[in-house]
């Protein structure tokens, strides 16, 4: 590994500005690098603010986590615990080049600055980007050239993202079905090669919600954006804590690591995409408006 006796001197003096309230503090903060998290702001977005804008992030999410797995396993680059347990406050012992944190810290600064057009994208953004990235290091999950190369693999699917996203839908306008059963061939294949519980949840997810996406918008079962901002915080707090509940039932279905993957995946890629919004217009009364 480069620079490994420089990057773990760095590390040892980041280890004498830690107490156990600022070791709670970042604990807090490694959520911001789960699965829980992504899922959360997936179903946030699809849900309360807008279903197509959902999509373009779930599709986003699926392939910066199947990059980032299976750059991790290209590499086989050790996290540094495995040179000293102490210097992990949490303890992961899979590879660790490149930062998953670190990568979708850039690629979530880059869309909040690039697309929410306020005052507030460049400070949030920037300050989003600096503390989920301190804290891996922190935390001593991640060395630094990890997060280095998590931030150059962040920005290059942020700037292939905003290349490709347009010209993608109009083709997935005019090839729905042919587009839907490609993904999802695509996605059963990658999921048996790669025997990874990360990548196998990940190839789920992706089959699940390419299906879901097809058939809710083949039938019209999305609604367009609402305008009334607290009914948008509502509806995306609705589909945090449904898409958890659910998720939680699938994991104690089974106790089989590699299948409990494979069923959230299903639920929760099912619920968001296909289930939540008719749910919605039926219980909430949200007006049916297309899809928009």
């Amino acid at each position: 590994m480069p620079f490994l006796f420089e990057q773990l001197k760095f590390l040892y003096f980041l280890q004498q500005f830690r107490n156990p309230l600022i070791d709670s503090i970042f604990q807090v903060l490694n959520f911001f690098d789960t699965d829980y998290f992504i899922c959360s702001l997936i179903a946030f977005i699809w849900i309360g603010f807008s279903w197509r804008w959902g999509v373009r992030f779930g599709y986003l999410m699926i392939a910066s986590g199947f990059l980032n797995a299976v750059m991790k396993l290209a590499f086989a680059l050790p996290r540094p615990v495995f040179f000293d347990s102490s210097l992990g406050i949490v303890k992961l012992y899979d590879y660790g080049f490149p930062s998953g944190g670190g990568q979708n810290a850039v690629l979530f600064a880059c869309l909040m600055i690039f697309f929410w057009k306020t005052r507030w994208s460049w400070p949030l953004g920037i300050a989003y980007f600096t503390i989920i990235s301190f804290s891996r290091i922190f935390l001593g999950v991640h060395f630094p050239m990890d997060l280095l190369g998590g931030w150059i693999l962040g920005a290059f699917l942020f700037f292939a993202f905003i290349k490709s996203y347009r010209p993608i839908e109009q083709f997935a306008s005019r090839h729905s079905a042919a587009l839907t059963v490609g993904v999802v061939a695509m996605a059963l294949i990658l999921g048996s090669v790669f025997r990874d519980h990360k990548i196998t949840y990940l190839m789920t997810s992706l089959a699940v919600m390419t299906i879901g996406v097809y058939y809710s918008t083949k039938f019209k079962l999305n609604f367009a954006p609402l305008h009334d901002r607290r009914k948008k915080i509502f509806l995306g707090l609705f589909g945090i804590g449904s898409a958890a509940i659910l998720t939680f039932f699938a994991r104690m279905l089974t106790h089989d690591l590699f299948f409990s993957h494979i069923l959230q995946g299903i639920v929760s890629g099912f619920w968001i995409s296909l289930f939540a919004s008719p749910f919605c217009k039926r219980y909430f009364r949200i007006g049916k408006r297309g899809n928009k």
